[in-house]
């Protein structure tokens, strides 16, 4: 049985922070698990963000214990002592960043402060991987320098941040945009998945679910077809040797050359550039 802080508790941990604080990166990694050990017991000086990539990270902070899921994070106090509750499962695949904040004496307006939940299940998860990536890359290839490892642990908090306020407003959503949004998210590889297709199924008229699909969510039907199939051919990308053709039949394309169009007009780059971006990475296992 799960064991997640209850609302009232994630209340009283949730985190601010602004522009006049400097993060300062110490290092950055993923961990990768052959079913073996346990996280150690340990009191740190720093923060300690976690991103699930696979499996169920199991951990205790103070009195407090978490499962955190794939897609989810996880941000660790300074001072608090954690630790492992269970050994780690064998499909277990997590990033972590470790990182400290100064003042850095300037004052800063209210807009600029984002509320960073302690717990949060990550909307945009490929970009926050994409993030973490980023930043493992530059780190082990020497190129990472302070001021922007600084903005990119800003970016990682502020994507906590967003995501919160979108779950937040699910809500507050159409049925049928939200019935739209879930289709796309579990159908997309489909390559008969249309605008039209989706109200033909819904029994609404397109039009009408097309507005109240962008009110929702701010896009098109078929923008966010194309970012569903866009964010599946990443992963494809980042985790197995298949070539592009293979990516784009899998992703839901029936054209190579127009998913290349359309992966370079979201991603800003190729297929075979994305690939190759992220090459170097700090990796550690028990």
């Amino acid at each position: 049985m799960e064991r997640i802080p209850t609302a009232s508790v994630l209340k009283t941990t949730d985190y601010s922070f602004g522009l006049a604080f400097e993060m300062q990166a110490q290092n950055a990694g993923i961990f990768v698990s052959r079913g073996i050990g346990i996280h150690p017991k340990r009191i740190i000086t720093s923060y300690e963000l976690f991103f699930v990539k696979h499996g169920v990270l199991s951990i205790k902070e103070g009195e407090v214990d978490y499962e955190v899921h794939e897609g989810e994070t996880l941000l660790l106090s300074p001072g608090i002592q954690h630790e492992g509750t269970k050994p780690y499962p064998p499909d277990l695949q997590y990033y972590w960043l470790h990182f400290s904040i100064a003042p850095i004496g300037v004052t800063y307006r209210k807009n600029e402060i984002i509320t960073v939940k302690k717990y949060c299940k990550i909307t945009r998860s490929i970009r926050m991987e994409e993030l973490f990536r980023w930043f493992i890359n530059d780190q082990e290839s020497g190129q990472l320098q302070p001021k922007i490892a600084s903005l990119m642990i800003y970016l990682m908090l502020n994507e906590i941040a967003f995501s919160d306020s979108l779950n937040q407003g699910i809500q507050k959503i159409s049925p049928f945009a939200y019935q739209t949004d879930l289709m796309i998210k579990t159908r997309f590889a489909e390559p008969a998945l249309s605008s039209q297709y989706i109200s033909d199924q819904l029994h609404c008229n397109s039009d009408y679910l097309g507005r109240v699909f962008h009110n929702a969510y701010g896009t098109t039907i078929t923008t966010a077809i194309h970012q569903a199939r866009i964010k599946y051919a990443k992963t494809l990308l980042l985790g197995n040797s298949i070539n592009i053709k293979e990516v784009a039949l899998a992703s839901g394309f029936t054209c190579v050359s127009y998913f290349r169009i359309i992966f370079k007009r979201i991603a800003g780059v190729s297929p075979s550039d994305f690939r190759t971006t992220y090459e170097k990475m700090h990796v550690i296992t028990l």
